[in-house]
Formats: structure tokens, sequence, C-alpha cells
């Protein structure tokens, strides 16, 4: 049961994320493994008129659309017409050199050796009118002719390494249809939409323009976001062309925490599905502790959260699983600010868990202290004068002594920015890289303020 201070602890984090990174609206659904437990809506799903976001707000979940893509392949594992270990080359055209040794395991993990191609960077700057990367990339031919020469990208150094690759999902979806005889997307909105209920959940943006409740994709600009078109990519649904909200999302989530079942219909073995939430492989820090059949694996506030977050430069998306909780989040926002929905989601695991969110999510503790930092500085009679400034993760300082200036870039040692509890005066400590020989920096509360001890010199801090 989600309590009334953790429904309120939880709308004080969404609500200062969207007033920090101005990001328009987001829409939330917290449920356990039958029901709805908490839904919301924040700000606007539109800019410009200011209608508000609801729990029933469709937006693009972009990445989150991989544990689909990956129910469909293992729906058709469990019907034996594919199988974890079958080479790609099985089931799809794709004829670069080594593609023969791929396995369909290998790119449910992105552990094929392919790393990013940069299929939807091409794809997503042209469709947001983000600008042109000039690569001819409109069907299936144009991706296979793309990929002709690939597999000189996977040799020695890349096999057996963690590359999230947004190219594996698609391969994985040619592999979907050649043995469904469907396109990928009837599929899905067969055999796993529509079963769940999902019913306005789809591929079609023209249905999504059409949507009395739909999120207005918003791009970032230098002073903000403001509207642009859907980023419908065609040739890359299974990777990341999903349009839901967080209510519908909740069903699929009970669906998941159920092991593939809901209303007494079932998707897939519980088996199957409990190898895709399972850690196969350890990926970069960024997609968690582990990796599974597109779910990452990681640990907040001591517990296991399974899930995944998505991009599309025009409207971001995280889901999260707590096994041992039976509950499950859905997080989407109508625009992709700095701080993702994946770290928000983690807050919201920290309150739920009775934990605080500045204490256990690195992100949260950063941006949570880093004010203290900022600001300007002077040294004794103001001879000498700094300015520092959060550049979301790390600081840059300049150091000015008159008309002699210098910038160095401060990489905190402790990313939460907690400080040396064990110490009189709390104490901040980073890095200014150097060349060979990287240069110690502090910044201590004496009580009095905050100080700035760096290279031979002390500067006081007088404002934010």
């Amino acid at each position: 049961m989600v309590t009334t201070a953790q429904t309120d602890a939880i709308d004080d984090l969404v609500y200062d994320w969207l007033a920090e990174t101005g990001a328009p609206g987001a829409s939330l659904v917290v449920t356990d493994d039958t029901t709805e437990q908490y839904a919301a809506g924040f700000g606007s799903r539109d800019i410009d008129s200011n209608t508000p976001a609801t729990p029933d707000t469709l937006y693009g979940v972009a990445s989150v659309t991989k544990s689909f893509a990956t129910l469909a392949v293992l729906q058709q594992v469990e019907r034996g017409k594919l199988a974890l270990d079958d080479p790609i080359t099985r089931h799809t055209r794709v004829a670069f050199e080594g593609a023969d040794e791929i396995t369909i395991e290998e790119l449910l993990t992105h552990s094929s050796g392919l790393p990013n191609l940069g299929t939807s960077e091409v794809l997503l700057a042209r469709l947001a009118d983000l600008g042109e990367i000039g690569i001819p990339l409109s069907d299936r031919d144009d991706l296979y002719q793309f990929l002709g020469d690939a597999g000189a990208e996977r040799d020695q150094h890349s096999q057996d390494r963690f590359q999230y690759s947004n190219t594996a999902y698609i391969l994985l979806s040619h592999a979907l249809e050649s043995v469904a005889d469907r396109p990928f997307d009837e599929y899905v909105e067969a055999e796993i939409l529509d079963p769940l209920g999902m019913e306005r959940s789809t591929f079609d943006a023209e249905a999504f323009a059409a949507d009395d409740d739909h999120a207005t994709p918003h791009r970032s600009v230098e002073n903000g976001f403001e509207p642009t078109r859907f980023p419908a990519r065609q040739l890359s649904r299974a990777a990341g062309g999903l349009i839901s909200s967080p209510r519908e999302l909740g069903k699929y989530l009970r669906c998941n925490l159920q092991g593939g079942e809901l209303d007494g219909v079932t998707l897939v073995d519980s088996a199957l599905l409990g190898r895709a939430h399972d850690s196969h492989v350890d990926p970069l820090p960024r997609y968690g502790d582990a990796y599974g059949y597109g779910w990452s694996r990681r640990t907040v506030a001591e517990t296991v959260v399974v899930g995944h977050g998505g991009s599309l430069l025009t409207s971001s998306s995280a889901i999260g699983l707590l096994p041992e909780r039976d509950l499950g989040i859905a997080l989407c926002c109508a625009s992709q600010p700095e701080l993702h929905p994946t770290v928000v989601l983690d807050g919201i695991v920290a309150i739920l868990e009775d934990d605080s969110p500045e204490q256990v999510v690195p992100e949260l503790g950063y941006r949570s202290r880093v004010d203290a930092l900022t600001g300007r500085y002077e040294s004794y009679r103001g001879i000498i004068s700094a300015t520092v400034t959060d550049e979301g993760g790390y600081l840059s300082v300049d150091i000015a002594a008159g008309p002699i200036e210098e910038e160095h870039v401060l990489v905190p040692d402790d990313p939460t920015l907690t400080g040396d509890a064990g110490t009189a005066d709390r104490v901040w400590t980073f890095t200014a890289p150097r060349s060979g020989r990287p240069m110690p920096v502090e910044f201590v509360d004496t009580g009095d303020g905050v100080d700035l001890f760096f290279d031979r010199y002390r500067l006081h801090r007088q404002s934010a």
C-alpha cells in the first residue's frame, strides 16, 4: 500500500523536477500487482495551450519499447519459431562479415559486438527537425545497405562488450516478422497491447496526433522547450516507436509482476519472462548494475529495480518493477529534460522505501547540494576572484586576478556531493584535471560560510 505521506513526497519530487528543468509536464502511475495505487499529472502536456497532463496522456515512450519487443520475441521462442541461440542470419537478410555469429540472445542483451551505429541519431535528428546528418536511411533496403560494412566494427575489441544498440532491436523485429508473417507493430498490437487492454497504445503517429489527450512533442532550445513534430520512426519501431500512457503502461507492469499474466490472459511463460528480467551482462553504469533482455537491473535504497528508460529528444520515459514489493512505476515527460525520468523514478523508489531520494540517488543528491558551492568567491582583500558554475555533474571555476584569467574544470570525487561528515567542518573534494598532474581542490564549510581551497588560493564565498 502506498501511503498519503509517500504520495505527498512523490508530488514534491516530480513538481520540483519540472520546475528545475523547465520541462512542460509529466504523468505518473504507481501500481501493485493487481491495482493502481496512485496516478497523477503534473504541469502541461502542451506548452502553448497549457493543457494539463493526466495519467492518461499519451507519450512517445522511446526505448521502453524494447521490453515489448523482447516480449514479442519470447512469445515466438515459446511457440518454437525462434530460439535464443539462433543466428540472426537465419531470420533476416543481414549479411555483413560475422553476422552469422550473432545470436538473437546477443542482440537482446546488446552484447553482439556491434557498437551503436547511429541509426536512431540519424532518424531522430531528421524527424524532430533538429538537423540533417546526411545518411540515406528511409527503408529496410537502405538499412541493409548501411550495414554492409558493419562487420569491421565487430572485432576482438568489441566482442563480449556491452554496447547499447538500437540497430540490434531493429534486426530482432525483422526476425520476428519473418516467423510471424506480419509487421512488427501489427503483431505487438494483436498479441500484447490488445490482450492487456492497452486500447490507446499504438505505433501510429496519426492516431497519436488525433487523440484528445496526447503530449505535444517539445524539443530543447536555448531558453527552454518549444513544440515540434513527433519523430515517428517506422524503420525503428521495435527500438523505440511505441506510444502509450502511464495508465496503460501500468497494465503492462502488472502483467510483468504477475509473471506474464493479467486478468486470466497469459502472454508468455513465466520462466521465459523471468529470463528477460534476469541479469545476463554487465552494462555501462548508466544502464544499471546488470542488463537482461530489454530490461535493466539496479539496486535503489536496497531494493531491486527492473526497468528501462526511453529518450526521444521530444519526450522521455521510464518504467520500473520492484519485484520484492510487487510494485511498478511508469513516468513519462512531455520533453527530454537534462535530468532524465529514470533518475526521478529512482527517487520515487527511494520514497516508497521510506528513504531520502537525495541520499540514495547520486544525481538527485548532487543537484540538491551543488547550489551551496556555486557562486562568486574572493580572496583576502578581493585581489583574486572566482566564479564557480554548475555544468551538470561537474563544476567550472573562472579565476581572475585583475586582467589575468584562467578557467578550470572541477570533477567531484563523490558524485552525490554528500561531503566528508567525518571532519569537524564539512568538506567537498574535487579534482581539477591537468596533464600528468591532477590537482586536488576542496570546498570547506567553515561554519561562517563556504571557502574554496584552489592551488595556492583560499577564496571565501560571497554570493550565490
